[in-house]
Protein backbone atom coordinates (compact mmCIF):
# COMPACT_ATOMS: atom_id res chain seq x y z
CA UNK A 1 0.00 0.00 0.00
CA UNK A 2 1.64 3.73 -0.45
CA UNK A 3 1.15 5.84 1.63
CA UNK A 4 -0.87 9.56 1.11
CA UNK A 5 3.05 11.06 1.58
CA UNK A 6 4.37 8.87 -0.66
CA UNK A 7 1.94 9.38 -3.58
CA UNK A 8 2.29 13.43 -2.38
CA UNK A 9 5.92 13.28 -3.10
CA UNK A 10 5.57 11.22 -6.59
CA UNK A 11 2.65 13.87 -7.59
CA UNK A 12 4.75 17.01 -6.23
CA UNK A 13 7.75 15.42 -8.64
CA UNK A 14 6.09 14.94 -11.40
CA UNK A 15 4.42 18.42 -10.94
CA UNK A 16 7.85 19.90 -10.51
CA UNK A 17 9.35 17.99 -13.61
CA UNK A 18 6.29 19.67 -15.77
CA UNK A 19 6.83 23.10 -13.96
CA UNK A 20 10.74 22.33 -15.53
CA UNK A 21 9.83 21.82 -19.11
CA UNK A 22 7.11 24.83 -19.61
CA UNK A 23 8.81 27.33 -17.85
CA UNK A 24 12.32 26.45 -18.30
CA UNK A 25 14.44 29.03 -19.70
CA UNK A 26 16.73 27.84 -23.22
CA UNK A 27 14.48 24.95 -25.65
CA UNK A 28 15.29 21.80 -27.25
CA UNK A 29 15.01 21.56 -31.27
CA UNK A 30 13.54 17.94 -31.18
CA UNK A 31 13.52 17.43 -27.68
CA UNK A 32 14.93 13.90 -26.94
CA UNK A 33 16.46 13.41 -30.02
CA UNK A 34 19.39 15.21 -29.45
CA UNK A 35 18.38 18.34 -31.12
CA UNK A 36 20.06 21.72 -30.84
CA UNK A 37 19.43 23.60 -27.40
CA UNK A 38 18.85 27.35 -27.80
CA UNK A 39 19.50 30.21 -25.44
CA UNK A 40 16.09 31.94 -24.28
CA UNK A 41 14.51 33.70 -21.70
CA UNK A 42 11.16 31.95 -20.31
CA UNK A 43 8.34 34.78 -20.16
CA UNK A 44 5.82 31.92 -18.53
CA UNK A 45 2.58 31.49 -20.21
CA UNK A 46 1.11 28.21 -21.45
CA UNK A 47 1.88 27.41 -23.63
CA UNK A 48 5.67 28.91 -22.49
CA UNK A 49 6.61 32.00 -24.39
CA UNK A 50 10.37 32.39 -25.03
CA UNK A 51 12.00 35.37 -25.66
CA UNK A 52 16.16 34.27 -27.25
CA UNK A 53 18.87 34.94 -26.47
CA UNK A 54 21.25 36.45 -28.60
CA UNK A 55 24.62 37.29 -29.44
CA UNK A 56 25.67 40.12 -31.64
CA UNK A 57 28.32 39.87 -34.00
CA UNK A 58 29.38 41.75 -37.82
CA UNK A 59 31.10 40.30 -41.37
CA UNK A 60 30.37 40.24 -44.43
CA UNK A 61 27.95 37.80 -46.15
CA UNK A 62 29.47 34.37 -44.67
CA UNK A 63 32.00 35.52 -42.31
CA UNK A 64 31.13 36.68 -38.35
CA UNK A 65 32.77 38.37 -36.19
CA UNK A 66 33.46 39.00 -32.37
CA UNK A 67 33.55 42.10 -31.38
CA UNK A 68 36.48 42.74 -29.23
CA UNK A 69 39.08 45.63 -28.03
CA UNK A 70 41.03 44.56 -31.15
CA UNK A 71 37.89 44.46 -33.22
CA UNK A 72 34.95 46.52 -32.68
CA UNK A 73 31.68 47.04 -34.53
CA UNK A 74 32.69 48.62 -37.30
CA UNK A 75 30.78 52.94 -37.44
CA UNK A 76 30.84 55.55 -39.65
CA UNK A 77 29.28 59.01 -38.40
CA UNK A 78 26.99 59.96 -40.49
CA UNK A 79 27.60 63.13 -42.56
CA UNK A 80 25.63 66.01 -40.94
CA UNK A 81 23.11 67.47 -43.39
CA UNK A 82 23.62 71.68 -44.83
CA UNK A 83 22.80 73.36 -42.10
CA UNK A 84 23.59 70.96 -39.19
CA UNK A 85 25.48 71.55 -36.21
CA UNK A 86 25.94 74.50 -34.17
CA UNK A 87 26.20 77.74 -35.16
CA UNK A 88 29.24 80.03 -35.68
CA UNK A 89 30.78 80.85 -31.77
CA UNK A 90 30.34 83.85 -30.18
CA UNK A 91 33.75 85.60 -28.68
CA UNK A 92 34.21 88.48 -26.64
CA UNK A 93 37.81 89.47 -25.25
CA UNK A 94 36.29 91.84 -23.07
CA UNK A 95 32.99 91.09 -21.66
CA UNK A 96 32.09 93.82 -19.30
CA UNK A 97 28.61 95.93 -18.05
CA UNK A 98 27.64 96.25 -21.39
CA UNK A 99 25.46 93.51 -22.88
CA UNK A 100 26.97 91.73 -25.81
CA UNK A 101 24.68 89.91 -28.15
CA UNK A 102 25.34 86.21 -28.50
CA UNK A 103 22.07 85.46 -30.11
CA UNK A 104 19.20 87.97 -31.57
CA UNK A 105 16.62 85.10 -31.45
CA UNK A 106 15.95 82.06 -30.03
CA UNK A 107 18.62 79.40 -29.21
CA UNK A 108 20.52 77.08 -26.85
CA UNK A 109 23.85 77.10 -25.35
CA UNK A 110 25.53 74.43 -25.63
CA UNK A 111 29.05 75.31 -24.04
CA UNK A 112 31.66 78.03 -23.58
CA UNK A 113 34.91 78.41 -22.22
CA UNK A 114 34.95 81.48 -19.90
CA UNK A 115 38.11 82.84 -18.09
CA UNK A 116 38.63 85.73 -15.71
CA UNK A 117 42.03 87.33 -16.00
CA UNK A 118 41.62 90.00 -13.46
CA UNK A 119 42.69 89.92 -9.70
CA UNK A 120 39.15 89.67 -8.16
CA UNK A 121 35.71 88.62 -8.45
CA UNK A 122 34.17 88.72 -11.60
CA UNK A 123 30.18 87.70 -12.17
CA UNK A 124 28.86 86.67 -15.61
CA UNK A 125 25.36 87.02 -16.20
CA UNK A 126 23.46 85.35 -19.46
CA UNK A 127 20.15 87.05 -20.16
CA UNK A 128 16.88 85.31 -21.95
CA UNK A 129 16.84 88.93 -23.50
CA UNK A 130 17.72 90.63 -26.64
CA UNK A 131 19.89 93.21 -26.51
CA UNK A 132 17.65 96.20 -27.19
CA UNK A 133 15.89 94.46 -24.04
CA UNK A 134 18.96 94.25 -21.36
CA UNK A 135 19.57 96.56 -19.23
CA UNK A 136 22.35 95.42 -17.06
CA UNK A 137 21.33 96.38 -13.11
CA UNK A 138 17.64 96.29 -14.54
CA UNK A 139 16.96 93.12 -16.33
CA UNK A 140 17.21 89.71 -14.06
CA UNK A 141 19.15 87.10 -15.35
CA UNK A 142 18.50 83.43 -16.10
CA UNK A 143 22.53 82.65 -15.23
CA UNK A 144 24.99 83.87 -12.92
CA UNK A 145 27.96 82.54 -12.41
CA UNK A 146 31.02 83.49 -10.06
CA UNK A 147 34.66 83.45 -11.34
CA UNK A 148 37.84 83.98 -9.09
CA UNK A 149 40.52 85.94 -9.83
CA UNK A 150 42.38 83.79 -12.73
CA UNK A 151 40.24 80.93 -13.00
CA UNK A 152 37.86 80.02 -15.54
CA UNK A 153 35.47 77.43 -17.02
CA UNK A 154 35.52 75.00 -19.99
CA UNK A 155 31.87 73.38 -19.97
CA UNK A 156 29.76 71.71 -22.64
CA UNK A 157 25.73 70.98 -22.53
CA UNK A 158 24.88 67.95 -24.63
CA UNK A 159 21.66 68.90 -24.56
CA UNK A 160 21.52 72.82 -24.46
CA UNK A 161 20.24 75.24 -22.27
CA UNK A 162 17.65 76.92 -23.89
CA UNK A 163 16.79 80.22 -24.28
CA UNK A 164 13.39 81.57 -25.36
CA UNK A 165 13.87 84.62 -26.54
CA UNK A 166 17.05 85.84 -27.37
CA UNK A 167 20.87 85.65 -25.58
CA UNK A 168 22.76 88.07 -24.41
CA UNK A 169 26.17 88.39 -22.03
CA UNK A 170 27.38 90.50 -19.57
CA UNK A 171 29.94 90.58 -16.47
CA UNK A 172 29.72 93.16 -13.39
CA UNK A 173 31.91 93.18 -10.41
CA UNK A 174 29.27 91.97 -7.90
CA UNK A 175 26.93 89.17 -7.80
CA UNK A 176 23.55 90.98 -7.19
CA UNK A 177 20.89 91.38 -10.23
CA UNK A 178 21.11 95.32 -9.74
CA UNK A 179 25.07 95.41 -10.26
CA UNK A 180 26.39 97.81 -12.50
CA UNK A 181 30.04 97.38 -11.26
CA UNK A 182 32.35 97.98 -14.50
CA UNK A 183 35.03 95.44 -14.99
CA UNK A 184 38.51 96.43 -16.35
CA UNK A 185 39.20 95.95 -19.75
CA UNK A 186 39.64 92.57 -21.05
CA UNK A 187 39.29 91.15 -17.15
CA UNK A 188 36.56 88.74 -19.31
CA UNK A 189 37.34 86.78 -22.11
CA UNK A 190 34.27 84.63 -23.47
CA UNK A 191 33.83 82.13 -25.76
CA UNK A 192 29.89 80.34 -26.73
CA UNK A 193 28.90 77.86 -28.29
CA UNK A 194 25.39 77.99 -29.44
CA UNK A 195 22.63 76.95 -32.24
CA UNK A 196 19.49 79.33 -33.14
Amino acid sequence: MISNNARWSRYSDEYLAQRRLLFADNFDTNPGTGGTRFASDDLGGAPAVHVTRVKSGWGADGVYNDPSDAAPFPAKLAALAAGGGLSAPFRSLDVDETEEEISATACSIYGWFIYNMSAAKRYVKFYNLTAANTTVGSSTPLITLVFDAGTGANVSFPHGIPFSTACCIAATTGIADADTGAPSGNDVLANVWFKN
